[in-house]
């Protein structure tokens, strides 16, 4: 759409401010073919700047990153380009939509309710200009440019769920035979479920570490992880008529929210018709690794911990807004 919209509106040096995910700048894949700044005649484009707005969550109800690009028609990229990073000094959620822009700067008030700092962004990778941009001050990205290099260890996502509300629970009691009864945890849900209370079988239940339960070198789960995938499974879920006969309460359980998981965005996306209606994104060997250093993909600063498991010997399973390198043993 971008491209389209240059193509059709501006003529050389016209520039263009569009509304556009964060992602395209920072992701593989995808994201490879708009960092082209190329139009399909051969035109080129250049990345005047970025307003990298990810953080301030400027629209009500909407998840995604939002970031503002303006491009010019006939010139060619120039790295590093101006990356401007906002964020919001006070803290709090989001910003209000009802503020005026001098509200916002501080103006009116003395205090800001966003500010930016100016950082720079160049291609990850020297040799392909449309490689995931890595952003920082000048010296900075000068400093990371020497050690840039392939990696001997893999970073993956924590566990996508589509649909929090079902899967992350809060535990309630423990009975004596075996059972824990559960709350879904609907508090901070993006869509929201009906309130469940039920009790569950034990085989599929981990510590949930989320974003906000990591700190610098400490992390602390304090939530409940529902996982339908055993280890070695990867992304095929533990088939139907397997969790109707060895875990019936779960498989009852989920089975409330049969009609709602199948409309998941990222289940319609990833699995075809006859897989499993739980089935979940993310998941792995590495879920499942006895250790893991995870740190927070979302923040303002590099926070990273190591995690092992709970004192029941349950690994800890971290959600997908957290990033993670699993490890066999401590050392």
């Amino acid at each position: 759409m971008t491209y389209v919209a240059i193509d059709n509106y501006l003529k050389d040096k016209g520039r263009l401010g569009f509304l556009i995910t964060q992602s395209v700048f920072k992701t593989a894949g995808a994201g490879q073919g708009f960092r082209r700044f190329r139009l399909g005649s051969g035109t080129p484009l250049a990345v005047v700047h970025v307003d990298d707005m990810a953080a301030l969550k400027p629209f009500a109800g909407a998840s995604n990153r939002t970031s503002i690009v303006v491009l010019e028609r006939g010139q060619p990229t120039k790295y590093p380009v101006t990356y401007n990073l906002w964020y919001k000094p006070g803290g709090g959620s989001t910003v209000p939509e009802d503020v005026s822009l001098k509200e916002v700067t501080g103006e009116v008030t003395g205090e800001k309710i966003a500010a930016y700092r100016e950082f720079y962004a160049q291609p990850v990778d020297e040799a392909d200009p449309t490689s995931p941009w890595i952003t920082g001050r000048k010296r900075a990205l000068k400093a990371v440019r020497r050690v840039i290099g392939s990696s001997d260890y893999q970073a993956r996502a924590g566990i996508c769920t589509w649909l929090n509300a079902v899967y992350w629970l809060e535990v309630v009691a423990r009975r004596p035979d075996g059972l824990v009864v559960v709350n879904n945890i609907l508090k901070g849900a993006k869509r929201k479920v009906e309130q469940v209370t039920a009790a569950l079988e034990t085989d599929l239940l981990y510590p949930l570490l989320r974003g906000r339960d990591v700190a610098r070198w400490r992390a602390e789960p304090l939530a409940t992880i529902l996982v339908t995938h055993e280890s070695g499974m990867k992304l095929k879920a533990i088939p139907e008529d397997e969790m109707k006969m060895r875990l019936p309460k779960t498989y009852r359980y989920l089975k409330q929210f049969k009609d709602t998981l199948r409309t998941r965005s990222g289940y319609r996306r990833y699995f075809t018709e006859d897989a499993p209606f739980y089935s979940m994104f993310d998941v792995g060997d590495y879920t499942f690794a006895p250790y893991k250093v995870v740190w927070p993909w979302i923040s303002s600063s590099l926070v990273a911990a190591v995690i092992g498991s709970d004192d029941t010997g349950r690994v800890i399973v971290p959600e997908h807004n957290i990033s993670l390198v699993a490890f066999d043993n401590a050392t």
